[in-house]
């Protein structure tokens, strides 16, 4: 089954290439196309954090894409699925963040710590509700998770 998705605006911040860590404290401005309307970010500001939907647009279609890797390439590493990580090369190049939500003005939303590139369409955007997040010390990850992120935000 096929989708179609349209985007709702377009990712603006100094990151332009694909790279893995210091996103932290990168401040991003999410511009709405012309055809949403301001609304759309009515009462938005009453959330401290929003999850943003967006296209890894730098991925090139014929670029390889492995079901199975070693995260990051770290050789003391073992290969795992590709949905066991967040990797970029992904069978439908979607990728998703919890963001700090900075402030909204007009249809100009600006957030921090979005790990999205400059230009980076955007293709949904959701408030971030704390009952649908698992208590921090309820998740269960393998070590080489920390590994990897220690430096991502």
């Amino acid at each position: 089954m096929d989708f179609i998705f349209k985007d709702i605006g377009v990712v603006h911040n100094e990151r332009n290439e694909r790279i893995d860590d210091n996103w932290g404290n990168v401040i991003s401005k999410i511009i709405l196309n012309e055809e949403i309307p301001a609304e759309a970010v009515n009462n938005i500001f009453e959330f401290s954090h929003i999850e943003v939907i967006y296209f890894f647009h730098l991925i090139n279609e014929n670029e390889e894409m492995n079901f199975e890797r070693i995260p990051r390439g770290l050789e003391n590493l073992y290969p795992v699925g590709i949905f066991s990580q967040r990797a970029s090369k992904r069978p439908n190049k979607i990728g998703n963040s919890i963001c700090e939500l900075v402030d909204v003005n007009n249809k100009i939303i600006i957030v921090k710590g979005l790990d999205a590139l400059n230009n980076s369409p955007v293709i949904d955007i959701k408030p971030v509700y704390s009952c649908f997040l698992p208590e921090k010390s309820r998740i269960k990850e393998p070590e080489w998770v920390r590994i990897i992120t220690k430096n991502y935000w």
